[in-house]
């Protein structure tokens, strides 16, 4: 079962908690009993937290970013952004960094409920980078992310 964000927040650091505390305390007033599975906005927000967290132990995450290539937005935003060269189905979190074995480690985000699934253009920039040396990986929650990442670096 996946932690809750109180267990999530025992983990966290002071600084990554006092740099993110309007983030969590808003997560934490939408929390309610029975609510059910986080969103994956909740695991994204997890993982950075962690990431942040785990940079002094393994330097290497300073070069893992978060892509936003997902979600709703106001029409004026989404034109600006693919006005500007994104393109759909981008892995979410990608760490530019080579292990010897791969040549980075590219991550799709989803709930750990599996309520939902990687689309068609994710599953091909997965397959993609691959085929460029990449490990790629869909996630479903961020326990299984950090698996990933440890396994990546090598302390998993």
């Amino acid at each position: 079962m996946g932690y809750s964000w109180n267990e999530w927040l025992r983990h966290m650091s002071p600084d990554v908690l006092a740099e993110n505390r309007d983030i969590f305390q808003r997560e934490l007033a939408q929390q309610g009993p029975g609510r059910g599975a986080p969103t994956e906005h909740e695991e994204a927000v997890a993982l950075a937290a962690w990431i942040r967290a785990q940079e002094g132990r393994y330097p290497q995450l300073r070069y893992m970013t978060h892509h936003e290539a997902g979600g709703h937005r106001h029409g004026a935003v989404a034109a600006r952004i693919r006005a500007e060269g994104q393109r759909p189905g981008v892995p979410d979190y990608m760490l530019y960094w080579s292990n010897g074995r791969y040549v980075g480690l590219a991550i799709e985000l989803k709930r750990a409920d599996r309520s939902n699934h990687p689309t068609a253009e994710q599953r091909a920039w997965l397959d993609w980078l691959a085929g460029q040396g990449w490990r790629c990986e869909v996630a479903y929650g961020v326990e299984e992310a950090i698996r990933v990442i440890e396994e990546y670096l090598g302390v998993g």
